[in-house]
């Protein structure tokens, strides 16, 4: 089992992936170089790859796109998700070698943490969840981020001697909001306030293989996790509250219950505050734009549409073909990885007119590939929007002087994610 590896063998592991994704970079591959998810620009390398044409085969064994309409073929297509085919179907026409790459499905428990489920599964996901988020529904869940934004600000005071975005205020305040509607208890707060945290790199985990320290805790938090989700999702059936937790499990079954605490967990937390973290920056390096949201709060969820586009909190998707497919003219074999690079396919000048501006209330006929459904950010996807929507209008409301006192600080090796660590600001 991937949780009994020792830290020899799971330090071996993560140093082979490392070692080839440095040795496919040095081949100037651009989707080798975003892997690296060093000090190279990437939406430089974005452009790079849609240079290389609607779909191209990088050296990281992998079919890649920045194209916006191939990328939006791909993430609809139900042949390509997140669940590798069957062992048996894959074509084995590599030669024999006396080594031989890991992979990170293998490297990382994804299935415990909830990222290898069918695409059907993660539409009936999104199909329990989204009604809590919009319609009737919206205000009260708006409302209750507000709530928890407002308590941490208070907290803080007149933010006049500075504070971390990210740390004091962002971070804290998703994961109380998301711990409400799991129903984690109020004395559990501070041990689930740790495993987000912990987990906070799941995604990334995906494509570029953390440091050993850093993997060590995502795997021991993604246990902790589905333990955690295994007694909330008791607790929910056996006294139903009105919490987003006990309405699932009530309407679906338990283990559904146990999935959606899961995927909120190590999934919903991360992509909520870095998608407010996104929207705060592009605002604050825009101040007529910030001023914009200052004088009308209620642009903010504009403001986040167009983050979603311009900066999204997830960057890249990896899809593997469940059966030969072909897409951007290009033959995909069965198991074959397709990556759609949607941070790049978003600023593609074939799609979006001034594609690199960050534009509020743009007018356009096409669409971010944000939360495309049936893959697993879908079933957080409303959830993130609501949630930064909520952060963007208090801050707006409570600190109108807001104002960057340093250089915001990304996760290292975070190439999907592109984590926000430290954004010092002051008001």
């Amino acid at each position: 089992m991937i949780s009994n590896k020792t830290d020899s063998e799971l330090g071996r592991e993560l140093m082979t992936v490392r070692g080839f994704q440095w040795i496919y970079g040095v081949k100037d591959d651009p989707y080798a170089l975003l892997l690296r998810a060093e000090s190279d620009d990437p939406h430089e390398l974005g452009r790079k790859v849609r240079e290389r044409g609607r779909l191209y085969w990088s050296s990281a064994e992998a079919w890649v796109t920045a194209d916006h309409a191939t990328g939006a073929e791909a993430l609809a297509d139900g042949r390509l998700g997140v669940r590798p085919p069957a062992p048996e179907s894959v074509p084995n026409d590599r030669a024999s070698y006396a080594w031989q790459i890991p992979s990170l499905d293998d490297v990382f428990p994804l299935d415990d943490a909830c990222l290898k489920l069918p695409r059907d599964e993660y539409t009936r996901l999104r199909a329990l969840v989204e009604p809590a988020f919009t319609g009737e529904a919206a205000p009260a869940q708006h409302a209750a981020a507000v709530k928890h934004h407002e308590q941490r600000l208070d907290a803080l005071g007149s933010g006049e001697s500075g504070f971390d975005l990210t740390a004091d205020l962002l971070r804290p305040a998703v994961t109380a909001t998301v711990a409400s509607l799991l129903g984690v208890p109020v004395e559990r707060g501070a041990e689930y306030g740790r495993i987000c945290s912990n987990a906070a790199v799941t995604l990334d985990a995906t494509l570029c293989p953390p440091r050993l320290n850093t993997a060590r805790s995502l795997i021991t938090a993604v246990a902790e996790c589905r333990q955690l989700a295994g007694e909330l999702t008791t607790a929910a059936l056996r006294n139903p509250g009105e919490d987003l937790l006990s309405r699932v499990s009530r309407a679906a079954d338990r283990p559904t219950g146990q999935v959606l605490c899961t995927l909120f967990t190590a999934v919903g937390v991360e992509v909520a505050v870095t998608l407010a973290g996104n929207a705060v920056s592009a605002l604050l390096d825009r101040r007529d734009e910030w001023t914009k949201l200052t004088e009308d709060p209620a642009r903010a969820a504009d403001v986040v549409t167009e983050t979603l586009r311009h900066a999204p909190p997830v960057r890249m998707q990896k899809l593997v073909a469940g059966e030969e497919t072909v897409l951007g003219g290009e033959r995909v074999k069965t198991g074959g990885q397709v990556v759609v690079l949607i941070e790049a396919a978003d600023r593609d000048a074939g799609a979006f007119r001034d594609a690199d501006r960050f534009v509020v209330g743009r007018k356009t006929s096409a669409s971010d590939l944000f939360g495309t459904e049936g893959l697993p950010v879908s079933v957080v996807s409303a959830f993130a929007r609501t949630h930064a929507a909520a952060a963007l209008e208090t801050l707006a409301r409570r600190l109108p002087g807001l104002h960057r006192t340093g250089p915001a600080v990304r996760r290292l090796r975070s190439p999907v994610s592109g984590g926000l660590l430290q954004f010092p600001v002051a008001a």
